[in-house]
């Protein structure tokens, strides 16, 4: 009788043993997982705050770009008005040219 109760204790042991192996083994690879988690949410955390600093950069470069295109524009549109204004002044302002008789 004690052999057979040695015998199912012995079982009962080696098949708790083999759970708490099997559960150390899942409870491992859970953190192992959720360390890989954590460092890709690191990561791609960094990589958002270095795009948005990019496109950042971006918007004020655009920005720049856009006043700069508006004074080129503004001095093609205005070069022949100030030209024409310039002519004016000078026709009345300048003494009459000599004519050669």
């Amino acid at each position: 009788m004690y052999a057979r109760l040695e015998a199912e204790l012995s079982d009962v042991k080696l098949r708790w043993e083999s759970d708490v192996a099997e559960r150390s083994r899942e409870n491992v690879a859970r953190d192992v997982e959720l360390t890989t988690l954590r460092d890709t949410d690191a990561k791609l955390r960094a990589e958002l705050t270095q795009r948005k600093h990019d496109v950042d950069r971006c918007v004020v470069w655009f920005q720049a770009l856009g006043n700069l295109l508006c004074v080129i524009v503004s001095v093609i549109l205005l070069l022949p008005l100030f030209q024409l204004c310039q002519d004016t002044v000078n026709l009345f302002l300048l003494p009459p040219r000599e004519t050669a008789n």
